[in-house]
């Protein structure tokens, strides 16, 4: 063990090592994957169309949304216009203003109500208030 091993120090200098960062090779695949699932940018994407104001919940505004996908303001703005005009909002003119697909639209306005909030009127009369002490 303490002693040099000549034919065995030949045979290492003749080995010839060649690595890669996987991490790299990984992560250049998986940019290259999404250019191609994606095709051009430009084409994906349309531009917002209603959005609250100001940086909501310290998230950045965002300018354009893919194709196929709804911001939660655009849907519950689309969802409301359906709720109050259901002969003017219908799913076809939903799916045509926001570039969705006619399938996910229609359950998207059958499945998903925005909500209301109602204010119920205590009875007149003889109802009694809790009163803090």
């Amino acid at each position: 063990m303490n002693q040099k091993n000549a034919p065995l120090l030949s045979l290492l200098r003749s080995v010839y090592v060649e690595s890669k960062d996987p991490e790299a090779a990984a992560a250049a695949a998986a940019a290259e994957v999404s250019k191609e699932v994606t095709g051009d940018d430009e084409a994906g994407r349309r531009p917002l169309r209603f959005s609250l104001p100001g940086e909501q919940y310290g998230l950045v505004e965002l300018t354009d949304v893919p194709k196929g996908k709804l911001t939660i303001p655009e849907a519950l703005k689309a969802l409301s216009s359906h709720h109050r005009q259901p002969q003017t909002w219908t799913a076809e003119k939903i799916a045509q203003e926001y570039v969705l697909d006619m399938k996910d639209t229609k359950a998207l306005v059958e499945f998903f109500i925005p909500f209301q909030v109602k204010i119920i009127p205590p009875e007149s009369g003889g109802a009694k208030q809790i009163k803090a002490s």
